[in-house]
């Protein structure tokens, strides 16, 4: 079982979150994977706790598709807090602080960026100002940049604050756009087929890595995941805290 952790997530109230990742989170903290588990929500929206808990409570009823009691939901969404975006970094790192004191010493961070590309450089920065950054793993959701030049922009100014063994990014463009970004990267076409990443993990690995390293900057390609056509989002994993992230596959 790994240690407690505090999960900070962004873009909470977002279709990703709605559909994937507040019904993940309701799995992961009912599989008694994590010691403890705590939620610190957080959006734009101007809405309250109260409102945040509805809407979470109301997403996964319509998108859950494991078997949910109500008790066991409420139960769930105790663990759940919220802070508005637009309070600032200060509220943030209160909230962070208010649910680690709840789950005791050694509690892990794990900030979990659903939000566009645009967004994505100004959570990293308040996750910085509210000082969030120690003992954290931080997983960037959606299109890593919107081109290559952008990506490499993002890559270099993230690492200002984030080590590379920190950060783990998922992007699901990958697959959307795989026959002109391989031509482009000077990939294989054909190295994400039909059957999906899975099977083409060790050629993807091996070859993004040369990749990455000459056009993106420094990137452990252990940090890449690709999702293939229907794959579910990843539930955040508490293994990342023992191992820095997934395979790409």
């Amino acid at each position: 079982m790994a240690a407690a952790t505090t999960i900070v997530l962004f873009g909470a109230t977002g279709d990703l979150a709605k559909r994937k990742l507040l019904p993940g989170l309701l799995h992961l903290f009912q599989s008694k994977l994590l010691d403890d588990l705590r939620v610190v929500a957080t959006s734009l929206d101007e809405i309250n706790l109260t409102e945040f808990r509805d809407l979470a409570k109301k997403a996964i009823k319509e998108f859950n598709t494991r078997e949910a009691d109500s008790a066991g939901l409420d139960e769930f969404l105790k663990h759940v807090d919220f802070v508005g975006g637009k309070a600032g970094p200060k509220a943030l790192g209160k909230a962070v602080e208010k649910a680690e004191n709840e789950l005791g010493e050694g509690a892990r961070r794990l900030h979990y960026l659903s939000v566009p590309p645009k967004a994505a450089l100004d959570v990293v920065y308040m996750l910085r100002d509210a000082d969030l950054v120690e003992r954290s793993r931080i997983i960037m959701e959606k299109p890593f940049g919107t081109d290559l030049a952008s990506a490499v922009e993002l890559n270099r100014k993230l690492h200002e604050v984030f080590d590379e063994e920190q950060i783990f990014r998922i992007d699901h463009f990958w697959v959307k756009r795989r026959p002109r970004t391989s031509w482009r990267s000077g990939l294989p076409t054909d190295y994400l087929s039909q059957s999906g990443t899975a099977t083409t993990s060790t050629t993807f690995r091996s070859t993004c890595r040369k990749l990455w390293a000459s056009r993106l900057g420094p990137v452990s390609t252990r940090n890449w995941r690709i999702p293939g056509h229907g794959g579910h989002p990843p539930v955040p994993d508490p293994g990342l805290h023992r191992h820095g992230a997934t395979h790409c596959a």
